[in-house]
């Protein structure tokens, strides 16, 4: 199978390529070979845009539940079919019936193709996409600047033959795909839970509009937008060579004057996003908001002009402005701070992630702190059991916990404790825990802590030790898509040895001090209430492992680690989804994890759309 992304560049070349090739000459063919007047211009773009409406989500459903490459594959072919009955039949019905099968066809690849390439590339961050999206808008911009002279060309010969060769174009594209495209990461959707996902986020984005009165407006103006350029569309071409009339100097035809305004438009269509992205990327938010505001300003004076002026050559470099005024707002929302194309794909995890938000409150924060307290002292209690010598230690205090695992273990530090302000006799009480246990006094201090309580710990000589975040999702009924070639299992008291020694790996710990440390630390865990260990399999091979601990409705993800032959291969990706589906059947509402910046459990944590609630501090005292 071919690579991933050079398939996806492909596609977008060649689809650009037969659309240009067909929709360039399409409206010379409907007004001079099959005769549609005005209405029936518009009637046949109605046509199209109500197969694309009524089919946009079943077919969106399809993909989720059979196959996303065969219905990328069934989108080209039908493209393919939809032109070659409409060359064929140059008629009223048979322009209708063309565009109504192009406009099903559209829809079989409408948000597949983004995520089939977002699963075959195992989810890459925003910006890998980014680019792969920029490299094939070039790309589609290239194909069809060769595509709209070579479309005026075949049209000067006969205004079938472009329809015809975009459409055998089309199907060989299809045909091809079948058999490079390959789908080793993609898992089919429940029935249900498609349509339940479905049905909840257009109900979800309904609420949304529906509670603002900016995105009401901005809904309202989006369809009478897509009403006007539907009409626009379908009669610009009439409009100029009929209703206007192409100059009578240097004695062109009509066909070539719009050749050299097509190829016009086709070239500025591949410096137009190139100079944005270059000269405007870096723009602030509201520096993009004022450019698309006035961006929009001059495609709606162009269109005054085009309508008011009696002049071919006025009218046509009006319509090049709107043209490119529309692809400039494209290029600056790629180029902007938002979430970019991930966010768009229709189908699969690519847009899941992006709908995953949490609200970050103190109620959430103090929520997690409590329950990271309660599963520290679930731990050293596990010690104990296991070892009534064993020198771990915990106190409850305020509404965390002062935490002692003992000298060289990971965690001896307060948790949970700084949401509120501590005086310096509840500083002394913590110091003298710590100094019983012989480990030097430490506190996990969370960004959301009382500012003097920094003041206060510097002055008593506490410094940075390190950082860490913590990350939250709200968990609903969403299924997260399985990889093919990694299976999770669940680690069972039988198992664990295999669970250590793949922790041992991932985290390439080889002293046979710290193994000690990491082992005890790992068998403790396990013992706690609520706890499960999982290791994840590749093509039969234990190459990953996690752990989920539940407290409380939240479910924690810890204990990550990859052998390094499986690392970039989707084994972590596949846990983290897997866990946080247990999470959700035990009836958890949240799954949150810690991870230190920069770093890969940090990336993979962020690409699967987990928000940053907030960040800790560790300080230590060391006089």
């Amino acid at each position: 199978m071919a690579r991933p992304d050079r398939v996806f560049l492909t596609i977008a070349a060649v689809a650009a390529s037969v659309s240009t090739l067909a929709f360039t000459i399409a409206p010379f063919y409907r007004i001079q070979v099959a005769g549609l007047d005005n209405l029936e211009l518009v009637l046949a773009g109605t046509v199209m845009e109500a197969a694309v409406f009524c089919f946009e989500i079943p077919t969106g459903i399809v993909a989720d539940l059979w196959s996303r490459k065969w219905s990328v594959v069934i989108g080209h072919v039908g493209i393919g079919i939809g032109l070659l009955i409409e060359a064929a039949f140059p008629t009223v019905p048979g322009v209708l019936v063309g565009q109504a099968v192009w406009g099903i066809a559209y829809t079989f690849t409408s948000g597949a193709t983004v995520a089939w390439v977002s699963n075959e590339l195992d989810d890459p961050d925003r910006k890998v996409l980014t680019r792969l999206f920029l490299r094939a808008s070039r790309g589609g911009s290239a194909a069809a600047l060769v595509a709209v002279p070579l479309s005026f060309l075949l049209g000067g010969w006969s205004l079938r033959v472009p329809l015809v060769l975009a459409g055998a174009i089309s199907i060989g594209l299809g045909l091809w795909l079948a058999v490079v495209m390959g789908e080793r990461h993609f898992a089919p959707a429940g029935e249900r839970s498609a349509w339940r996902t479905m049905i909840a986020t257009a109900r979800q984005g309904g609420r949304v509009i529906r509670a603002s009165r900016v995105l009401s407006i901005l809904a309202v103006a989006l369809f009478l937008a897509g009403g006007a350029s539907e009409a626009y569309d379908r009669y610009v071409e009439k409009y100029l060579l009929v209703d206007l009339g192409v100059p009578a100097w240097p004695g062109w035809s009509g066909l070539t004057w719009m050749a050299v305004v097509g190829c016009t438009s086709a070239a500025l269509g591949v410096v137009v996003p190139w100079w944005f992205v270059r000269a405007r990327g870096d723009l602030s938010d509201d520096r993009q908001r004022h450019w698309i505001a006035g961006l929009i300003l001059v495609q709606v004076t162009a269109l005054l002009v085009m309508a008011a002026t009696g002049s071919f050559i006025v009218a046509a470099a009006a319509s090049l402005l709107i043209a490119r005024g529309s692809q400039r707002r494209a290029a600056g929302a790629v180029s902007g701070r938002g979430d970019g194309r991930h966010a768009t794909g229709r189908r699969g995890t690519a847009r899941a992630r992006e709908d995953h938000g949490v609200i970050v409150d103190r109620d959430l924060v103090n929520r997690l702190e409590t329950s990271a307290a309660r599963v520290s002292a679930a731990t050293v209690a596990a010690f104990v059991a296991r070892d009534a010598g064993d020198p771990a230690r915990v106190r409850p205090w305020a509404s965390g916990a002062i935490v002692a695992f003992g000298p060289g273990r990971y965690v001896n530090r307060a948790v949970g404790v700084t949401l509120d302000a501590i005086d310096d006799a509840g500083l002394d009480e913590i110091e003298a825990f710590f100094a019983a246990v012989g480990v030097a006094p430490s506190i996990e201090v969370a960004s959301w802590c009382p500012p003097e309580l920094l003041d206060r710990l510097g002055r008593r000589g506490y410094t940075t030790s390190w950082f860490r975040n913590v990350y939250a999702m709200p968990l609903d009924e969403a299924v997260p898509t399985p990889h093919p070639n990694v299976g999770v299992r669940e680690v069972v008291d039988a198992t664990l040895p295999e669970w250590l020694e793949l922790l041992a790996a991932g985290n390439e710990i080889e002293r046979p001090e710290d193994r000690v440390v990491s082992d005890e630390f790992a068998r403790a865990v396990h013992a706690v209430a609520g706890a499960t260990d999982f290791v994840a399999d590749l093509d039969g091979a234990p190459l990953g492992c996690g752990s989920l601990v539940r407290d409380d409705g939240i479910g924690w993800l810890g204990g990550a680690a990859t052998a390094p032959t499986g690392r970039r291969r989707g084994v972590q990706t596949t846990l983290l989804r897997h866990r946080m589906a247990v999470a959700a059947r035990s009836g958890c509402d949240i799954v949150a994890a810690t991870a230190r910046p920069p770093g890969d459990s940090a990336r993979n944590l962020s690409r699967l759309g987990f928000t940053l609630a907030y960040t800790q501090v560790v300080m230590t005292c060391h006089r």
